[in-house]
Order: structure tokens, then sequence, then C-alpha cells
């Protein structure tokens, strides 16, 4: 998936060293489901059972910048059980100088196309900590609405909601 500055392609080994740096942040462990530290061999891991959102019950796609092909940032589906037909997503433009600057933005208007056309899901959700405000300004910008809120490690967060249609 592409836009003028903007590829979306699924995760493949040459990735590993920019995940396992961006892995290995502290400051994003507070946002994800599995801080680290990690490993090398974890990430190898993670990217061979991560290819599958049916069969692996998450998907890693890169986010790199069309001009240099660079990986700058990473978007995951989850397999969602709570409401069928849809799908969760995390979003992280890994490479700091580059935050702020639209691609979280493009990113998520190529995958939002991504999730209804090819993989027929009609929903998306999505969970945000209350302090992560430029999260929830792309989220609503996009046209989730917070649905509730809910406990995700030991801490209260959103819950972001939107409904995908095709017209």
């Amino acid at each position: 998936m592409v836009n003028p500055r903007v590829i979306i392609r699924p995760v493949q080994a040459s990735d590993t060293d920019a995940i396992l740096r961006w892995e290995n942040d502290p400051e994003f462990w507070p946002l994800t489901a599995y801080p680290g530290p990690f490993t090398r061999r974890d990430i190898e891991q993670f990217i061979l059972n991560s290819k599958n959102l049916q069969h692996d019950g998450q998907q890693r796609w890169m986010i790199c910048e069309k001009h240099t092909q660079a990986s700058i940032g990473a978007i995951d589906l989850f397999a969602s059980a709570r409401i069928p037909g849809t799908v969760g997503i995390g979003i992280l433009i890994g490479e700091k100088s580059l935050r702020g600057a639209g691609y979280g933005s493009e990113s998520l208007t190529l995958m939002m196309e991504l999730i209804l056309h090819e993989l027929r899901m009609d929903g998306v959700e999505c969970l945000i900590d209350p302090d992560n405000t430029p999260s929830i300004g792309l989220f609503e910008k996009h046209g989730f609405r917070k649905t509730g809120t809910e406990w995700f490690r030991q801490r209260e967060v959103f819950r972001y909601y939107i409904a995908l249609t095709t017209a």
C-alpha cells in the first residue's frame, strides 16, 4: 500500500534491527501489551509469528518513508474477540524525529483501506493511554470515537472504535 510519502508493507526479517531498537526503548513500554527488554531472537520469533492475523492473532506492518524506503514505524493488527468483524490496531512512529509530521495519519488512512477492502473487517478498535494525547488526536481525526474505558496492564485506558463502511 502506497501514497506519495508512505509505503505500508508486511514485516520482514530485515526489519529486525529497527524493531529491536523500538521495542527496547523504555519510553514505549507503557504503551504495549508486552514491554521489553527483548533479545534479537525474541524479535526474530515475533517477526515469524506475526504475519497472519487469523492464524497468529497478530499481524505487523512496517511504515516506510517512500523516498528513502527506510522503516520509520509499525502498525500492528490484533484479532479481536470482543466484537465480531472487528480488528484491534496499534501504531508507532518509532523514529522520534518524524513524529508529528503526518506519517501516522497517512499510514492509518492506508491501513484502514486495507482492513476494509482486503481483510473485509467492518470495525477497528484501539486502546489509548489517557496521557497519550497525540494518539487520541490521531484516532479522533480519523473518526474513531471513545466508547469507554478498561483496565490494561494495571491502569485505566480509553477504548476507541470506528465502524467501517464501503460507502
